[in-house]
């Protein structure tokens, strides 16, 4: 069982918008990985947050991998930092425009990394600039 005491801060962002500003331990590129935005019926409507949209972009070839492979080293690194220096460890995590892919795969990181007892916080930094 972990801690409690690491805070795990999971942001997306897109790269159009320019680069994730905060230093992050661990950042994410998505735009070459997961299915492009022009893929996903209803993108211009919806945002990664909506569930039709999320759906598609986890059941894309390789996302769920993806996500319980760095679910994995997050709580590795929290329990070898736990009660040493770690406080908070960021994660940014970005694709093309930080609207699709990277809120729904951060979404689904915060849950599955929520399981492993871990104190979480999301924010999405270009979802309130959408459409």
């Amino acid at each position: 069982m972990l801690s409690g005491v690491v805070c795990v801060e999971i942001a997306s962002f897109g790269y159009d918008k320019g680069p994730f500003a905060k230093p992050a331990d661990i950042t994410l590129d998505l735009r070459r990985h997961i299915i492009a935005t022009d893929q996903l019926p209803d993108a211009e409507r919806f945002t990664g947050l909506h569930p039709d949209i999320s759906g598609m972009v986890l059941e894309s070839s390789g996302t769920r991998r993806l996500i319980d492979n760095i679910a994995k080293l997050v709580v590795n690194l929290v329990e070898d930092e736990a009660g040493a220096r770690l406080l908070r460890l960021r994660i940014a995590i970005g694709c093309e425009r930080g609207v699709h892919q990277s809120p729904a795969v951060a979404e689904e990181l915060a849950a599955t990394l929520r399981t492993a007892k871990l104190d979480i916080e999301v924010w999405h930094r270009d979802v309130p600039r959408f459409p």
